[in-house]
């Protein structure tokens, strides 16, 4: 991962955008991508979050403290990237 996730402030009803950039060598790998959210009971799956950007949309206050992670995948190996955390004011 070259770029982590980064924390994000939005507004109620915006939209917040978390993105990721990763390279790997050889650089004819494919590299996957899947999204996952925590809402204070642990990370689930975002169902169809499967690329390098993520756009939750519509946030209300009950999104505040979110947080958000991508896991960056190889057919050979998988890193986790760090957390970003959404704040809805």
């Amino acid at each position: 991962i070259t770029a982590q996730p980064a924390s994000a402030g939005v507004g109620t009803t915006a939209s917040a955008t978390f993105s990721v950039a990763a390279t790997v060598l050889p650089s004819y790998a494919t590299l996957s991508y899947q999204w996952y959210e925590n809402d204070g009971g642990g990370f689930d799956a975002i169902s169809g979050a499967t690329g390098t950007s993520v756009v939750i949309a519509n946030t209300d206050a009950s999104k505040d403290g979110y947080e958000y992670r991508v896991v960056v995948s190889t057919p050979d190996v998988s890193v986790t990237s760090g957390i970003a955390t959404m704040s809805v004011s």
